[in-house]
């Protein structure tokens, strides 16, 4: 079936859009003949030539693709006003200022990444550096996404099995290989400029991903986890108990404003593609830090559950 759409008043409508009631939602559905189905409509009115406040009456006229017209009169339209949305930009760090080479070199990094994920972040699909690779080949799909087959529903499909995967990061990589390349105190000051770093009030934010991904590979996942939902939790005050106030995020700029949800999902490509690095402990801390959080826990709690199964299953 074919409808337009007429506005009688000036001004036109312009990109209408239609909907039929189905049998399974709204949608581009074919209507029975002798049968009549809800019709849902949207459409434009250019406002820069046709200004109104309050409500104005319009009359519409449908046409079907046989020509036959059904007519509307004054149904009521009442103005729906664009709001600019006002976006925080979170500050950063100058190289120059720092005076430790430790610092500098973990400051450029981490400078480096929020580059990379500028042009390939969660925008885009991607998590900057952040890749999943099976041998040396790269898996196409995106670390933090899950792609299921409903004809394999009886397989385990939630985790990878039998297969040469990994997670790896440029840079996230260059953190780790900077900090083992130090004697032991030095490592140890690189790591703390790390969580240092996880601060919801800095660039760094953003790119807390890779930050929990260096100190995954530094084996301080744990302090990591504890460190991120100390400083990204909200923490509803007595004030806000009483009156009922909810907790509202600033809207950051768009390279910045999936720091929090970004870790969760980097977490659950680690668990899908390399879970066997992963010991007991680790799953316990990934496992508290999922039923912790209040962001989106993708499939990570799901995930811990089928390695443990896994596990529990090759054992002799």
């Amino acid at each position: 079936m074919f409808v337009s759409v007429d506005l009688d008043n000036y001004p036109s409508v312009r990109n209408s859009s239609f909907e039929v009631e189905g049998p399974e939602g709204w949608g581009d559905h074919a209507i029975p003949p002798h049968q009549t189905l809800r019709l849902n409509t949207h459409f434009m009115v250019p406002t820069r030539k046709f200004q109104w406040r309050g409500s104005k009456w319009f009359s519409f006229t449908f046409t079907d693709h046989t020509g036959r017209q059904t007519h509307k009169r004054n149904v009521e339209v009442k103005e729906e006003r664009q709001r600019t949305i006002k976006t925080t930009k979170l500050p950063s760090e100058a190289v120059v200022d720092l005076t430790d080479d430790r610092e500098r070199a973990v400051v450029s990094l981490l400078q480096e990444e929020i580059v990379r994920y500028s042009r390939n972040g969660r925008e885009n699909g991607g998590l900057g550096t952040i890749q999943a690779v099976d041998g040396y080949k790269k898996i196409t799909t995106h670390v933090y996404q899950d792609s299921w087959t409903s004809s394999r529903a009886a397989e385990r499909q939630d985790i990878s099995v039998d297969n040469d995967t990994k997670i790896a990061s440029e840079t996230g990589d260059a953190l780790v290989d900077y900090g083992a390349s130090l004697p032991a105190d030095g490592a140890d000051v690189v790591q703390q400029y790390l969580l240092d770093r996880i601060d919801r009030d800095r660039d760094y934010y953003g790119v807390t991903y890779i930050i929990v991904y260096a100190l995954w590979r530094m084996d301080r996942l744990n302090e990591a986890f504890t460190t991120v939902l100390s400083r990204y939790e909200h923490k509803a005050t007595i004030a806000d108990k009483i009156f009922r106030r909810a907790h509202t995020n600033r809207v950051l700029v768009k390279e910045q404003r999936y720091g929090y949800s970004d870790v969760s999902g980097l977490l659950n490509g680690i668990l899908r593609y390399e879970h066997e690095s992963l010991s007991e402990d680790d799953l316990n801390s990934i496992e508290k830090f999922a039923r912790a959080t209040r962001e989106h826990a993708f499939q990570i709690q799901q995930k811990v559950t089928s390695i443990r199964a896994l596990r529990i299953a090759g054992r002799k």
